[in-house]
Formats: structure tokens, C-alpha cells, sequence
């Protein structure tokens, strides 16, 4: 379905599209990589809220922030990073990596930072998008037209703050939001929450803190990391033999993608149920850690493996050794000013509270207002975000999100996903120039058939559907729009070339 030419940099009357591309977190470096470096394209600009580029490795910097996917896997294919001091890097590191990628590319002189786009209009009459941006230190909005909006504000971004909190006087903030200017030595502090940031966060406080009380609704399955650094010698090899270090990463790839992927599937097979097990079994062993046996059965889930986000940590069990680390399980009955009271462990004072409580992930592309042909974006998705692979929605034309609905993993890099879908926007900006179109639009039943066959898929084959446990990967409807269904390789297949008989074309 595609053109193995060189790609053409314009149309064909010399013209350029213009594009918008709205944020500069992972998501936004790729693609703008990528238009520079497959169709030499510059005219498009990057508009970023934050001061920098970075996007979550730039705003969550609570204690123990890290990847738990090795870094090696954890960064782009193309431009692979020999120095990593060790398997699994902190947030400091990770983002001085990305940063690194755009002064490489020059991607600076492109972003216009501390901007943020209120709304995105549809102008079928000129087959432009009329984007509203607001400068957040002046408060002045002007508005743009771009040929092609490209949205990559990603779907860990909108903290989930329970508005009970509110009633807490003391300090209080979200894990995302961290508050570095607030001393936690010799406090007490409670801690809402038990999943991936709380993991991080608890081993990290807990020697500083006087008592730290962990309000745990969930308890979370987790695995060993075995982290440690990388010798200077396998530096040195990676750096001077980049095809080692590039066998490692495949490696690390396979591993996720056709070992690790068969313990979130219930296909019954020999090898699902032989990793499965496995993968119990490399729970509870770490659960083990645990030397309290009441603390341990505060702490085991009673849900399958899987089925909620799996940790990967070596320091989280042992945090609970520590004689100020108590586990609060019941629920919470009341939060006044300094406190917050449950059933059965009474009122607790405490002098600060962190919210370790997630994030809005359905919640795709809010607050922003998306105007289509005919619909707000948000009304036509209501609580469900239907999109084809991810990436376009009908009645949006020139409309291309990455590391949109059901594009998340819980077994291997999403970075993967990112490049993925980065590459197929790429191929259709380049075959809009070369078929002088002006506008695309996927069409409903194409978007329609590959929600569906997502759905059913992530219904019948995998853990996440599982009615033992919710998790954020799932709503209140029991639809899963965080993830996709299947493995990166597929993932993969099923973008690798635009299929043109699922759009509309709208010639220039």
C-alpha cells in the first residue's frame, strides 16, 4: 500500500503542510524527530505547557521516581544510549536522555514552551485546524491554523485528586505535583495509595520520616527488579560495539514481548499457564520479604497476578521491616484538618499527605476543546474512547494522536508503541503529499471493526477483564481503553503500512 520511493518534501505545487504538534513529552520528541529525519520536514511548531521539554519525566520528580522497564528498552531505536549507569534509570537520568535527543535534533528552536492549546476547530472550508494557544505567564491567546494536529499530550498527565482530600489542612500534594520545598524529616505522613508511584516513593521516605502510614484500598503484586549498574567495561563495549548493545535490547524485547506477555493472557495454552505460574511464583517470593506475617497478609492480593499494573521493585517489601511503616487497610471514615480517622486504626494524626492516587487516564485530551466536522471530540467519545489503532477517529480529519486509547502496555516498552504509531503518521503526511491530498478521515465502520476486535480481544484473552479485581486500566463500564490487545509485534503488523481503503481523501 506504500510507495518505497524517497519521500517527497512538498505537494506537488510546492507547498508544505503546516503542522502543530501539542506536547513535548515522549511522544512529541518522536514525532518531531521523525518529520525532520524521514521527510526533512521543518515547518511545524511544538507547543508544550511545561517550561521544557520532557512531559511526565519532567513533572514527576517525587523521591525513587524511575522506569520499571530497563533503559536499554526504554529509549528510542533510533538514537540508542551506551552510557546508562544502570539497568533500571531514575527520572534525572531518563530525562537528560530526552533532552538530549531534542539539542541533537534541534528540536528547541521548534517549541514554543509554557503554551497551552485550549481549543483545536475544524475549518472544513480551508481543511485546516484553527488552534487557540494560551501563554500561561501572560495569559494572551492567539490562534494558528495548521494543515495537520498532531496531539501527544500522552494519558499519564491529569492527576486523579479525590476531592475528600480537600478537607485536609495541613500540607498535602499529589506524587506528580511533588512539593519539594516541604522537609519531610522527623514527620509523620500518610501516604494514599499502593501502586506503581507509592511503590517507588515508600522505601525512599521511609528512613527520613518519623511514621509513615500507608492507606492501602489495594494491595499490588510485585517482582524483583535485580537492578544494578552497568560496569565501565560493558559501557565501554556498548559504546564501541553498538551492535551489542543492540543484540541486548532485542533480547530485552523478546523476553517482554513473547515470554513475559504470555502471564497477562488466559489462552490456556502450555506456555501461558507454565508463565503464569512462573510469574506467581516470583511474586510471592518477593512477598516473602516481608518478615511480619500480619504485615504479609495486609499485603497479598487476593486477585490474579496481573490483572492491576505489576511492580517491579527490589526495596518495596523490605520498606515494611522498618518499625514506622504501618499498613492501614481498612477504610477511611473520616479527614479533618491534621488526621484522618478509619474503623479500625482510629484517628492518626499526621503532619504532611501524600496522594499517590493515580491519574485521569480516560480522561483522553481533556481539558482541551476539539471541535470535528460535526462533533466535540469529547461528546462523540462520551465514556468511550473509540479510535482505529489508537491513533484517528472519524469526523476528525487531519487529526492524529499518539499514545492515545488502547496503546498503553503493561509488559514491555511504550516506547515501542510511540515509534509504531510515529512512523504510520509519517507515512500518511508522506502520501498526502504525493496523492496532492488535502485532508484524510478514517472511516467509521474501519474505526468501528478495529475498536471492536480490541475490545473482544482484551475481553476474551487476557487478565485485565478479570471481575476478581478493578484497576485503572479499566472503567466503571468494564470497557479497557488504556491497553492494547495483543503484543508489540502485533502492534507492530497491524501499522506497518496505511491502509487506504479505510480513509476518506479529500483532494488538495
Amino acid at each position: 500500500n506504500m510507495s518505497s520511493s524517497s519521500p517527497p518534501c512538498c505537494y506537488p505545487d510546492g507547498t508544505k503542510p503546516k503542522i502543530v504538534i501539542i506536547g513535548g513529552g515522549v511522544s512529541g520528541i518522536c514525532m518531531a524527530v521523525q518529520l525532520k529525519r524521514q521527510l526533512l520536514h521543518t515547518d511545524f511548531i511544538i507547543y508544550e505547557s511545561l517550561h521544557d521539554f520532557g512531559g511526565t519525566w519532567l513533572t514527576n520528580i517525587y523521591p525513587g521516581c524511575s522506569c520499571d522497564v530497563p533503559s536499554h528498552l526504554y529509549s528510542f531505536s533510533f538514537s540508542l544510549n551506551p552510557g546508562w549507569t544502570k539497568k533500571f534509570s531514575g527520572q534525572q537520568e531518563i530525562l537528560s536522555y530526552f533532552q538530549g535527543v531534542c539539542r541533537e535534533n534541534d528540536l528547541y528552536k521548534h517549541a514554543q514552551f509554557g503554551k497551552e492549546v485550549m481549543s483545536c476547530i475544524w475549518q472544513a472550508d480551508t481543511n485546516t485546524w484553527a488552534i487557540q494557544v494560551k501563554d500561561l505567564k501572560t495569559g494572551h491567546t492567539e490562534t494558528t491554523q495548521a494543515n495537520i494536529m498532531i496531539n501527544a499530550v500522552g494519558s499519564l498527565r491529569v492527576p486523579l485528586v479525590p476531592s475528600e482530600f480537600s478537607r485536609f489542612g495541613n500540607p498535602s500534594f499529589h506524587s506528580a505535583r511533588w512539593d519539594t520545598a516541604i522537609d519531610l524529616a522527623g514527620k509523620r505522613v500518610g501516604i494514599i495509595g499502593s501502586g506503581a508511584s507509592a511503590v517507588q516513593i515508600i522505601p525512599e521516605v521511609a528512613p527520613i520520616v518519623d511514621q509513615l502510614y500507608v492507606y492501602q484500598r489495594n494491595p499490588t503484586w510485585a517482582v524483583g527488579r535485580d537492578d544494578g549498574p552497568f560496569s565501565g567495561m560493558t559501557k565501554s563495549l556498548f559504546r564501541f560495539l553498538p551492535f551489542l548493545m543492540r543484540i541486548y535490547r532485542w533480547l530485552l524485547f523478546i523476553k517482554a514481548d513473547q515470554v513475559i506477555w504470555q502471564g497477562f493472557l488466559r489462552t490456556g495454552t502450555v506456555l501461558n499457564r507454565l508463565v503464569c505460574a512462573i510469574l506467581k511464583y516470583m511474586c510471592v517470593i518477593e512477598l516473602k520479604k516481608v518478615k511480619d506475617p500480619v504485615k504479609r497478609h495486609q499485603l497479598t492480593p487476593t486477585y490474579e497476578v496481573g490483572c492491576k499494573r505489576v511492580s517491579v521493585t527490589d526495596k518495596y517489601y523490605p520498606a515494611y521491616n522498618r518499625p514506622n511503616v504501618h499498613v492501614i487497610t481498612d477504610k477511611i471514615k473520616e479527614i479533618n484538618h491534621d488526621s484522618i480517622t478509619t474503623s479500625s486504626s482510629g484517628q492518626v494524626k499526621l503532619d504532611v499527605l501524600v496522594l499517590a492516587t493515580g491519574f485521569r487516564v480516560s480522561d483522553y485530551l481533556t481539558p482541551m476543546r476539539i471541535q470535528g466536522v460535526s462533533k466535540d471530540l469529547h461528546d462523540h467519545w462520551h465514556t468511550e474512547p473509540h479510535t482505529y489503532l489508537g491513533m484517528v477517529t472519524h469526523g476528525f480529519p487531519n487529526m492524529f494522536i499518539i499514545y492515545g486509547p488502547n496503546s498503553n502496555l503493561a509488559h514491555n516498552s511504550v516506547i515501542f508503541m510511540i515509534e509504531c504509531q510515529v512512523n504510520y503518521v509519517v507515512s500518511v503526511v508522506q502520501q498526502m503529499m504525493a496523492r496532492n491530498v488535502a485532508s484524510v478521515d478514517v472511516k467509521p465502520e474501519a474505526e468501528e471493526k478495529a475498536y471492536k476486535e480490541v475490545q473482544r480481544t482484551l475481553k476474551n484473552k487476557t487478565v485485565w477483564a478479570s471481575d476478581t479485581c478493578g484497576s485503572w486500566y479499566k472503567t466503571k463500564e468494564g470497557q479497557i481503553h488504556a491497553l492494547w490487545s495483543s503484543n508489540c509485534v502485533d502492534f507492530w503488523r497491524a501499522t506497518r503500512r496505511v491502509e487506504w481503503s479505510h480513509y476518506f481523501l479529500s483532494s488538495k
